[in-house]
């Protein structure tokens, strides 16, 4: 077993935060996208233009909402680092323990796309996907050797 705990640099918790809003902006234009077509095609076919004076209050309340959490950096960077990073060579299973949804979320290590490794970390990232699903950082490894987290993923380490 390999785990990682303690807490992240200012590095990493900046490129947390980074996509982390990545994520909530992405989210919240899909919703507004799909609602705001709605809303759209309702007043294109009633000919109510006011109704699309409201869909961009909307989405301007929308938006702030959103990005509302990152006004408190603070409270986003302690929500959104992950208090445990585990894992189980045996059973083949990643562990991110995120405190604040209050639970563990596991990946299948035959899921894992690739390993970005730089000079203090590694970035694992789930399937061919573009945002990581967490940041290993090397100092805060407490059990087990970077040897061994470097074996669980032969081949898929990438060294930038």
């Amino acid at each position: 077993m390999i785990e990682f705990k303690g807490e992240y640099s200012e590095k990493n918790k900046k490129l947390l935060i980074k996509q982390v809003l990545i994520v909530y902006t992405l989210a919240s234009l899909a919703v507004f996208i799909i609602f705001g077509s709605i809303i759209t095609g309702i007043a294109i076919y009633t000919k109510d233009w006011y109704l699309l004076l409201l869909l961009i209050v909307l989405a301007l309340i929308g938006m702030t909402l959103i990005c509302s959490p990152f006004f408190d950096k603070k409270t986003t960077i302690s929500d959104n680092t992950p208090k445990c990073i585990e894992l189980n060579t045996e059973r083949g299973v990643l562990y991110i323990e995120m405190p604040k949804i209050n639970r563990i979320i596991s990946h299948e290590m035959c899921n894992i796309g690739r390993v970005v490794e730089t000079e203090d970390s590694y970035y694992i990232y789930i399937g061919s996907k573009k945002l990581f699903a967490c940041i290993c950082q090397k100092d805060l490894l407490v059990n087990g050797t970077l040897d061994d987290f470097e074996e669980a993923f032969k081949g898929l380490i990438v060294r930038k």
